[in-house]
């Protein structure tokens, strides 16, 4: 191993920390799009909760409307046949029918129209989401389109830096390369690479011993941090 090997890793990974900057770009915006997809589940959950809704207070309002009728009908049938009682006990009984069924009646007209009212307010609630829900489709659309643009913009730089880095590895000693790419799949935007200071990880102050140290200064052997695992480089490098 030689001076340059660990200069190339540490080209390596700076390159990397570049394609990060791009990276993190492309998640931004991306997360527009997720925002907007996000937005609209939420709304299309609202949406079925309402026509359920709906749905519920329809059925009940169908069958308050039966038992209404049902009502109405008994109501005025007594109301039609009290001038036409014969005698003072049925006259008696088709006013105590009357006064039962009244209340009733005038309660369930009522319960009806707050369930009316009810639906109203639902459909209105559900017009303004079928309209959000048709005007985000139009803005995820257009920001889809941004997007799309901007990854590839993106894409251009971060394609450039990934052939430069293959470059690197190729001409770095296989053995050290190869076990700065399997830590690098763990830490390539944490920090891979540290030295040691004072006899300890620059990252992590886990102690050194000086024979790991003096092997790593004079290229002999490669040393990796016995805690953190990360890849020791010379001083110089």
């Amino acid at each position: 191993m030689k001076l340059n090997d660990y200069s190339n890793l540490k080209e390596i990974h700076s390159l990397d920390n570049m394609i990060k900057v791009h990276l993190d770009k492309i998640k931004e915006e991306e997360s527009r799009i997720d925002f907007i997809v996000q937005k609209r589940k939420q709304k299309d959950q609202d949406l079925k909760e309402i026509e359920d809704k709906e749905k519920s207070i329809q059925d009940e309002l169908n069958q308050m409307e039966v038992k209404l009728f049902d009502l109405e009908k008994k109501l005025n049938t007594s109301k039609e046949h009290l001038p036409l009682a014969s005698n003072q006990k049925e006259a008696t009984a088709l006013e105590n029918t009357i006064m039962t069924l009244t209340p009733q009646v005038d309660q369930l007209q009522e319960e009806s129209l707050e369930k009316l009212e009810k639906l109203e307010l639902l459909e209105e609630e559900k017009k303004k989401i079928e309209g959000f829900l048709k005007g985000s489709l139009n803005t995820l659309k257009e920001i889809e389109e941004e997007v799309s643009e901007i990854r590839k913009t993106e894409n251009v730089p971060i394609g450039q830096y990934e052939k430069r880095i293959q470059l690197l590895i190729k001409d770095t000693q296989p053995h050290l390369v190869s076990t700065f790419l399997s830590i690098r799949e763990k830490f390539r935007y944490k920090r891979p690479l540290v030295r040691v200071i004072n006899n300890t990880c620059e990252f992590c102050h886990f102690h050194i011993d000086q024979m790991a140290q003096d092997r790593l200064e004079t290229f002999q052997s490669i040393e990796t941090c016995s805690q953190c695992s990360r890849l020791f480089i010379p001083l110089e490098a």
